[in-house]
């Protein structure tokens, strides 16, 4: 049976490696005092992935521990690393794509914006028509004491749980 779930999380994994903040699970066979060994699987919190380079000004790389926070839609908050940011039609930082969820840092650009940028320490800010630049908000991260406790509830995406602590 605990060969079975390893081959099974090695195949979700490998099912997911495309997807941008998948974090993969390490199937670990741990010895009990009762001379038997079991099967604990647990998400790789720890490896950084390779970083990819898409050329898009809001496509995001967290650098470290850290989870972009979310909207989720049963009113409660997931937990993801993956970064592909977009404006949806109000013009609100959204994840994954036009009508993706909204982030919980609620950042919104103005329609006559000429680009956005990110700073390294989140800060959002827009040129404006006439050259000026005007910060519009900033990004918050959430880091957990245990976040192998997150519970996943699509590839990538994250709950807070017990075990993993409030963020």
């Amino acid at each position: 049976k605990d060969i079975r779930e390893a081959r099974a999380a090695i195949r979700q994994n490998l099912n997911h490696a495309q997807t941008p903040g998948y974090r993969a699970i390490r199937p670990v066979f741990v010895a009990s005092r009762r001379a038997s060994t079991s099967l604990v699987l647990r998400r790789d919190h720890d490896t950084i992935g390779e970083v990819a380079h898409t050329g898009r000004e809001l496509d995001l790389t967290i650098e470290g521990k850290g989870f972009f926070q979310s909207s989720h839609a049963n009113g409660g908050v997931f937990y993801t690393r993956a970064g592909a940011l977009y404006l949806n039609r109000d013009g609100e930082l959204v994840l994954g794509s036009t009508k993706g969820p909204s982030l919980t840092s609620g950042i919104f650009v103005p329609d006559d914006a000429l680009s956005i940028s990110v700073r390294r320490d989140g800060s959002v800010s827009v040129t404006n028509p006439d050259g000026s630049i005007t910060e519009v908000g900033q990004l918050e991260l959430a880091i957990f004491f245990s976040p192998e406790g997150l519970a996943e509830t699509a590839p990538g995406r994250f709950m807070e749980t017990e075990r993993s602590g409030p963020p």
